[in-house]
């Protein structure tokens, strides 16, 4: 990658692995205290010792503060519970994918870099995969540079998307 000079910019990323299934940021729950609204996520919840594993995981692999846009990958592997299972291969009713939703798992994640990494609003992309696997773990991989760590998309299919858009509202008008 070169910056507008043509100059080679560093890539400066950093992975690191959590233990265990991954745990979804929950919803809040409101209360009012003194006629005043608050929301707040139960102090027994694992989310907390999640984000904190998150943490301190990140320090450990030498993430620091960043100052440029960073791009966050996210693999989320959750172990398959035994009820999925017969007793050669995995029940065909057996769910394709874990059930907590990629956004809120992602938001667990950013929460737990947030004390080690700054804002996430720094977080300029943002990829998230949830799959089965034999044994639960969040690996993360931050990149700053404004660097890639997936392969960007092609413009072209948008073009032709625009283009195909344009004709079908000219279609529309003849008719």
């Amino acid at each position: 990658m070169s910056n507008t000079r043509g100059e080679q910019m560093p890539r400066t990323s950093v992975t690191f692995t959590v233990a265990g299934d991954p745990v979804p940021q929950p919803r809040p729950r409101v209360s009012t205290r003194g006629g005043f609204a608050r929301a707040y996520v139960p102090a027994k919840h694992p989310v907390h010792a999640f984000r904190e594993r998150v943490a301190r995981a990140a320090k450990a692999a030498g993430l620091t503060r960043l100052d440029k846009p960073v791009t966050v990958v996210i693999e989320a592997r959750f172990s398959r519970p035994r009820s999925h299972y017969r007793k050669s291969s995995v029940k065909p009713t057996a769910p394709p994918l874990p059930r907590p939703d990629c956004d809120n798992v992602a938001k667990a994640v950013l929460a737990g870099l947030q004390d080690v990494m700054g804002d996430d609003t720094k977080v300029a992309r943002l990829v998230v995969e949830k799959k089965w696997a034999p044994n639960g773990y969040t690996k993360v991989e931050v990149a700053s540079e404004g660097l890639s760590v997936v392969d960007e998309p092609k413009q072209a299919p948008r073009q032709e998307l625009m283009a195909e858009t344009n004709t079908k509202e000219s279609n529309n008008g003849t008719t």
